[in-house]
């Protein structure tokens, strides 16, 4: 006989996460009424690691009311000199 369980929400997000799948991530934490800043700050990082700055300016555009904004300013201070 098997036995079926399902897994907390941790390890269902660090799954989503280490697949880079952004968009289900934010599914899953709208379903659950989760706090979406940090997917948005995640997704902004990645964004930003693969050298797309515009989206990642979107993501953290979304992260304004949950994160300090030295964090923003300190990721994209060289794209302004």
């Amino acid at each position: 006989m098997t036995r079926l369980a399902e897994k907390p929400t941790a390890p269902k997000l660090v799954l989503l996460y280490e697949k880079h799948l952004y968009s289900f991530v934010l599914l899953f934490a709208y379903a659950q009424s989760l706090d979406t800043t940090d997917v948005h700050r995640h997704h902004g990082d990645y964004l930003y690691e693969k050298g797309d700055y515009e989206g990642a300016t979107k993501e953290y555009l979304q992260t304004i009311s949950g994160i300090r904004g030295g964090y923003v300013v300190c990721k994209v201070r060289h794209l302004w000199s």
